[in-house]
């Protein structure tokens, strides 16, 4: 996918790429300082090649960026893959819910840039987009 306009003045969204993984996980960190490598399973989702249905397979990976291309927020969403470890759903069911539901798991945004409503825009373009993939959420 290209890069859509929001919006907001000079903010665009794009899917995330490599080159995007040190501000995508700085970013990060931040939403849960308790535990900043919470979400350090992310890392290696980011090299992967960026094909459907949603950005990266079955995981949404969006940042959120300024005219000069700096970082400004990022969204973590897709297949909620606890479905696959569940004791209570067997495997064919899981994948059935895997083709149909979809999470957000984390939006992160930097904190300079928080109350402009990029949040807002990034939740908003994920629902679109699970949408558009035939997910729920």
């Amino acid at each position: 996918m290209g890069s859509t306009r929001t919006r907001l003045p000079g903010i665009t969204l794009r899917d995330a790429a490599p080159t995007d993984t040190d501000a995508v996980m700085r970013l990060l960190a931040d939403v849960n300082p308790d535990d900043p490598v919470a979400f350090e399973d992310v890392r290696p989702n980011l090299s992967l090649p960026q094909e459907g249905p949603l950005s990266h397979f079955r995981a949404l990976m969006v940042v959120a960026e300024n005219d000069e291309g700096e970082t400004l927020g990022v969204l973590i969403g897709g297949v909620p893959l606890w479905l696959f470890d569940h004791p209570g759903i067997d495997v064919p069911l899981a994948h059935l819910l895997a083709e149909r539901t979809a999470i957000v798991t984390a939006v992160a945004v930097d904190p300079g840039q928080r109350g402009r409503g990029i949040g807002a825009e990034l939740i908003r373009h994920s629902v679109r987009r699970f949408t558009r993939a035939g997910y729920d959420c």
